[in-house]
This record gives C-alpha cells, sequence and structure tokens, in this order.
C-alpha cells in the first residue's frame, strides 16, 4: 500500500476515517493526535493555517521521505451555492489573507467536483467568491506539495454550509456524518492516488 498521511482539523472529522481504516491512537506524547496503522497516518491538527503547516512538518519528521507518499487533506468547507453534504476536490487553494495561489493536480473523478478553494485566516459568512472556503487547505497543500508531487498531494472538501444553510447550523454530529456518507468517494481517491506514478 501506499504510504498515506491524511490530515484533518477537527475530531469530529476524524472520527469515522479512524474507524474507517481501523487505525488506532499513538499514546506516546505528540504536539497533535496521530491515528495509525500500517501504512497510513491521520493527524488532527486543530482550525488554521499555522495548524495545518506544522502538522505536515511534524508528521513528515516522523516518516522518510518517499517519492510515492500521498498527502489527503479532508475536511468540511463552505460554499455559496453547492448542496450540503457535495464531495469537491480543490482544484486550485488560494490564500485569503496574503493573495498566494496554486493549482492542485486534483483528478477527475466520477461523482466528485472541483472547485476552487480558498483558505481564510477566520471564518466568514458572506461567501465571497464562487469557491469553497475553509481555513487550513492552502497551508497543508502548500506544505505537503515539499514532500511528495503534486499529483499524490489532495484537498478534498465536504461542504457543510451554504448561503441556505447557515455554518450556525454545523455540529460534530453533523460533520461526522458529513464525512462518513463520503468514505467512499474517499476511497476512490486514494486508489487513484495510489495508482499515480509518483
Amino acid at each position: 500500500m501506499t504510504p498515506l498521511h491524511l490530515l484533518v482539523a477537527l475530531p469530529a472529522e476524524a472520527r469515522p476515517i479512524r474507524h474507517r481504516f481501523g487505525l488506532v491512537r499513538d499514546n506516546r506524547p505528540h504536539p497533535y493526535p496521530l491515528y495509525r496503522r500500517d501504512e497510513i497516518r491521520l493527524v488532527i491538527c486543530g482550525v488554521g493555517r499555522d495548524n495545518a503547516a506544522g502538522a505536515c512538518h511534524w508528521l513528515r519528521g516522523r516518516t522518510p521521505a518517499r517519492p510515492t507518499d500521498a498527502w489527503i487533506n479532508i475536511g468540511i468547507a463552505g460554499h455559496p451555492e453547492a448542496e450540503v453534504g457535495s464531495p469537491f476536490l480543490a482544484s486550485s487553494v488560494r490564500d485569503g489573507m496574503e493573495g498566494r495561489e496554486l493549482s492542485t493536480a486534483a483528478p477527475h473523478l466520477d461523482g466528485i467536483g472541483l472547485a476552487p478553494l480558498i483558505s481564510l485566516p477566520e471564518a466568514r459568512f458572506d461567501y465571497p467568491r464562487e469557491a469553497l472556503l475553509d481555513m487550513e487547505g492552502y497551508a497543508f497543500f502548500s506544505t505537503a506539495r515539499r514532500f511528495a508531487p503534486p499529483r499524490r498531494v489532495a484537498c478534498m472538501k465536504i461542504v457543510s454550509d451554504n448561503i441556505r444553510n447557515p455554518a450556525t447550523r454545523i455540529n460534530g454530529r453533523m460533520v461526522s456524518e458529513l464525512i462518513s456518507d463520503n468514505l467512499p468517494h474517499l476511497d476512490h481517491l486514494i486508489d487513484t492516488l495510489e495508482d499515480t506514478a509518483p
């Protein structure tokens, strides 16, 4: 199996993934919660770009660098129009504070949309552009691509809120259900990255 590094911001995002892959908590003292089994590592980084970048660097420091590694950030995101529960891969990632933007090499997968992702320093509810909105994606992608080819780095986002369904309704149970409902799409993405040449 391809060495797989998964990063989420919230424990509620991690819960269904842990169960899906049978991941076990590494109880040694760590700056971030770490779950693992075989070649899979799952880190809960916390909210925000500094946490996402720091967790990527920390995880890389714990594992040997291999060109076959795959890195995936999965979590919730807002979008002005897309239906709640819709899965997307980020076609580009943009730092909403400094304006820097990077194109990704997101694959075209059945059932998963492609959309630009803007990472903001704090939650916003006015949906400034027709794009996904989160707080970690840019930092994750810009950091992880230093450790693996862009074709093996992906941001998968599940829409949690839109103009009709405000973010104030989001709770932990809802987040876990959104991730759980989209685990088949995560499986498809993992399989695709494994089949992608470094």
